[in-house]
C-alpha cells in the first residue's frame, strides 16, 4: 500500500509569518485509496483536504527524521494507544514517543490529523484516529479513522519529497533564514559513521541531535562490543534510561555462558530464512510442527526442552531484555534469563530460544519487542509447547463454540504452559472463543 502527501499552493490572506505565508497549501494525506485528512467543517461540509502551511510539517519531518525512519518502539503499543487522544486520556503513561511520530504534535495553532507513523521491517504502520467533536479552537473535525501497513519506500519518499519542495520554495522566495534549511541540509549530508550513530540512537528512542556525551559514548560502545545479531535485538529493546546497565548485563551474561561447561543435544535444524513480510506467525507455527514431528511427539504429548536448552537464571536486566542466548564452551545451547520466572514461563522462554538455536543463531536476545522475528519466535514457542491439534484433541466437542476457563486451566497444566498460551492457540489457531468476557490477555 502507498502513502502520499498531495498538496497545491494556496493564498494565505492575513498570515504574517513569511515562512507560513510562503508555504500555505491545500494538503491531502492519502493512505492507499483512503484520505487521512478527511474533515467535516462546522457547517457540515465534507472535504478530503486541510488548509495549512507546510513549513511546520516539513520542519517536524526534518527534526524527527531518524525517529520516523528507524524507531520501531511504538509498535509495541495497541492501535488504540497510538494517538494523541490516548496520550491525553492517560497522562501517566509513557508517551514521549508521541512528539516524534504523531502529526498532531506539530501544533503551531493549526488542525493536524491525529495520525501516527511507525517504521517497521520494510513497511510503516500508519494509524489515524477521527475526532468525536471539533478540535478546540478549530473549525473542522477529522472524520475518519484507519490503520494500514504501507510500503516504507513510498512513505519515506513522500516525506522527503515534501521537505525538498518546501525548502526549494523558501529559497526561491529568498526566505533562507529558517532552521528547517540547516536541519535538512545536515540530515542529507550525514556521513556513514554518523548515520550509523543516528540510526542506533533513534532505535533506542534517543534524539541523536540532543544526547549527552555519556550516552553518546555508551551508544558507540554498544556498536563496538555487540555482534550484528545482538546489536539488532538490543537496539529495539534496551532501556534508554539504563543503557550502560543493560549493556553490562548482556556482556556479563555472555561471559557467564561462554565460561560454562553445559552440554545439550542438537535440535532438528531449521532454515534461517528471513521472516516474511506477511504472517510471520505462520513461519513459526510451521517450524514448530516440523520440530515436533522430527522429535516423534504425539499432538497431546508434552515436549521436554531440558535436553536441548540449558537455563541460567540471573539478576534482572531492564523489562525490555528478557534473556540472552549463546553457546557454552562445550557448545551447549544456553540461555541466561533476565529475571525470575515460573516454571511455565521458563519453558516458554526456552522454547523461544530453541527456535533461534535451531535456525543456527549463535547468540541473540529474547526481548519484549513485537518485530516480525519476535512474532515468529513466539508463535513457534506456542505451537511447540501447546500444539493446536493437541488442544483440539483434549477439548473434544466444544458446545456453542466456547471453551471454559476450567478447560483452559486443565490443558495448560497438561502441557506445562501458562494459560495465556493455551488461550492464544484456542482463539488464533482453533478460532474458538474462551468463555470469559473480561479476558483481555489474548
Amino acid at each position: 500500500m502507498t502513502f502520499e502527501l498531495l498538496f497545491d499552493w494556496d493564498e494565505a490572506s492575513g498570515v504574517a509569518a513569511p515562512e507560513l505565508k510562503a508555504t500555505w497549501a491545500q494538503l491531502q494525506i492519502r493512505v492507499g485509496d483512503r484520505s487521512a485528512t478527511a474533515v467535516e467543517s462546522e457547517t457540515g461540509v465534507l472535504r478530503r483536504s486541510i488548509h495549512v502551511p507546510l513549513y511546520p510539517l516539513a520542519e517536524w519531518i526534518a527534526y524527527n527524521w531518524w525517529f520516523l525512519c528507524h524507531n520501531q518502539r511504538p509498535r509495541g503499543l495497541r492501535d488504540r494507544d497510538l494517538s494523541m487522544s490516548a496520550r491525553l486520556l492517560r497522562p501517566g503513561a509513557d508517551s514521549s514517543w508521541v512528539t516524534n511520530h504523531n502529526l498532531r504534535a506539530i501544533g503551531e495553532g493549526f488542525a493536524w490529523p491525529d495520525l501516527t507513523l511507525v517504521p517497521g521491517e520494510g513497511s510503516h504502520l500508519v494509524v489515524w484516529q477521527g475526532d468525536p467533536t471539533r478540535i478546540p479552537h478549530s473549525r473542522v473535525r477529522f472524520s475518519t479513522s484507519g490503520r494500514a501497513e504501507v510500503d516504507s519506500e513510498s512513505l519515506i519518499s513522500a516525506l522527503a519529497g515534501l521537505v525538498e519542495t518546501v525548502t526549494a520554495r523558501l529559497i526561491e522566495l529568498d526566505e533562507r533564514d529558517h532552521p528547517l534549511l540547516a536541519e535538512w541540509q545536515w540530515v542529507k549530508s550525514v556521513e556513514a559513521d554518523e548515520a550509523d550513530f543516528c540510526i542506533a540512537a533513534a532505535r533506542l528512542g534517543i534524539d541523536p541531535a540532543d544526547v549527552s556525551d555519556e550516552i553518546a559514548d555508551t551508544v558507540v560502545e554498544i556498536g563496538d562490543r555487540l555482534s550484528a545479531q545482538l546489536l539488532d535485538d538490543f537496539l529495539d529493546a534496551a532501556s534508554s534510561q539504563s543503557l550502560a546497565n543493560d549493556l553490562a548485563w548482556v556482556l556479563e551474561s555472555r561471559s557467564l555462558i561462554e565460561a560454562s561447561d553445559l552440554t545439550t543435544e542438537r535440535l532438528p535444524k531449521l532454515s534461517a530464512t528471513s521472516v516474511p513480510n506477511q504472517r510471520p506467525w505462520l513461519l513459526g507455527q510451521l517450524d514448530a510442527v516440523r520440530v515436533r514431528s522430527e522429535l516423534g511427539l504425539e499432538s497431546v504429548e508434552r515436549v521436554s526442552l531440558d535436553p536441548f536448552v540449558a537455563l541460567l537464571p540471573r539478576d534482572p536486566a531492564s523489562r525490555g531484555i528478557e534473556a540472552l542466548g549463546g553457546k557454552s564452551q562445550m557448545g551447549g545451547s544456553t540461555v541466561s534469563l533476565g529475571r525470575q520466572r515460573t516454571e511455565a514461563a521458563q519453558r516458554f522462554a526456552a522454547a523461544r530460544a530453541a527456535w533461534r538455536f535451531a535456525r543456527g543463531e549463535g547468540e541473540f536476545l529474547l526481548t519484549s519487542t513485537r518485530t516480525r522475528l519476535q512474532k515468529a519466535e513466539r508463535a513457534f514457542a506456542a505451537e511447540l509447547t501447546a500444539p493446536a491439534e493437541g488442544i483440539r484433541e483434549l477439548l473434544g466437542f466444544v458446545e456453542d463454540g466456547a471453551v471454559s476457563l476450567d478447560e483452559v486451566g486443565e490443558i495448560s497444566d497438561h502441557f506445562g504452559v501458562n494459560e495465556w498460551v493455551v488461550e492464544y492457540q484456542i482463539e488464533n489457531q482453533l478460532e474458538l472463543d474462551v468463555a470469559d468476557p473480561e479476558l483481555l490477555r489474548s
